[in-house]
């Protein structure tokens, strides 16, 4: 019995040092991670209670409309690229004007980010307040209204990949490198709606090698181009993104699939997929084996919406 109970605190002591050197099994892979991650930019909620469920006709019901911003992803966004705004009812009804329905945040909308020891740290809620609604005006009876809160916000996401650089670029066999040329590489993204996914790299000439990336709308909202804050007046700014691709490489880079920037930046239109393919060439000259990031950024408009049953009910007259 004695034997058997030493058994068992050994394996237990051995199971606690191994416990300790690989951190659970999750330490060390989120440290290895660059960013939080995620496909959530701003998450948009209604406060409980405002709108309330049921309120009045008649005027002598008035009642607030409070919207919860949320950062989620991982870029601080400035109350004055955010906008909000209500929707769903005609302003008059409730003792409001068109322009008493929109709103910029009072703060910025900071984002989630995380610390060197992989803990997440929230990022702080704002409240945007609509006050003093009064549905003024007799109904003939029980009326359903939806409001919905409709936000738009410049957002970015970075995205960081591995290539790899080999002083014999041509040479298929790769026996005993840092790394292989040809192959799918890891990418990492910073939280937010837009994504960079299926990262390759392969040789392209015995000085260059060439990658391939597709742009990826992973969000629920809806994207429009950089700074028009969402205008739906124009299908040219709908699904369009803004990428620049950047390396520590000193030789140039050229892509394709990207309108109206240099060699390296542009726009992309993401079309019914919501994905779009783009081909870079990088000129590298070196004389030894390494690998070096490539760095990709995205940026543009995105709305999110929510919405919420409110009823108006009639008071009959005495």
């Amino acid at each position: 019995m004695a034997k058997l109970t030493l058994l068992i605190v050994a394996l237990f002591g051995i199971g606690l040092m191994l416990s300790g050197c690989t951190g659970g099994g999750t330490t060390i892979g989120s440290k290895r991670d660059p960013f939080l991650g995620g496909t959530t930019g701003i998450s948009v909620d209604f406060a409980q209670g405002a709108p309330p469920g049921e309120t009045f006709d008649g005027g002598d019901s008035p009642f607030d409309v409070i919207i919860i911003l949320e950062n989620k992803g991982e870029y601080d966004v400035p109350a004055s690229d955010c906008r909000v705004r209500i929707k769903g009812i005609l302003a008059s009804d409730f003792s409001k004007s068109e322009g008493d329905l929109t709103k910029n945040p009072p703060e910025d909308v900071e984002a989630t980010s995380k610390n060197s020891e992989g803990d997440i740290l929230p990022g702080p809620q704002v409240y945007v307040e609509f006050t003093g609604f009064n549905h003024d005006n007799p109904l003939t009876g029980n009326t359903p209204f939806t409001l919905l809160a409709e936000v738009c916000y410049k957002y970015e996401n970075d995205a960081q990949a591995m290539l790899c650089i080999s002083e014999d670029i041509l040479d298929i066999a790769q026996d005993n490198r840092v790394c292989t040329v040809s192959e799918s590489k890891t990418i990492y993204n910073s939280g937010g709606p837009v994504h960079v996914e299926n990262f390759k790299e392969m040789p392209a000439g015995e000085d260059k090698v060439r990658f391939y990336f597709d742009v990826v709308h992973s969000g629920t909202g809806d994207i429009y181009k950089e700074a028009t804050q969402c205008n739906k007046d124009s299908m040219s700014d709908e699904d369009r993104i803004w990428v620049e691709v950047e390396s520590t490489i000193s030789g140039a880079i050229s892509c394709t699939g990207l309108t109206g920037g240099d060699s390296k930046s542009g726009y992309v239109k993401l079309y019914n997929a919501g994905k779009m393919t783009i081909t870079c060439t990088q000129e590298v000259s070196t004389n030894s084996d390494y690998e070096t990031p490539v760095n990709i950024k995205l940026r543009y408009d995105y709305e999110q919406t929510k919405t919420k049953e409110i009823i108006v009910k009639h008071i009959e007259d005495n």
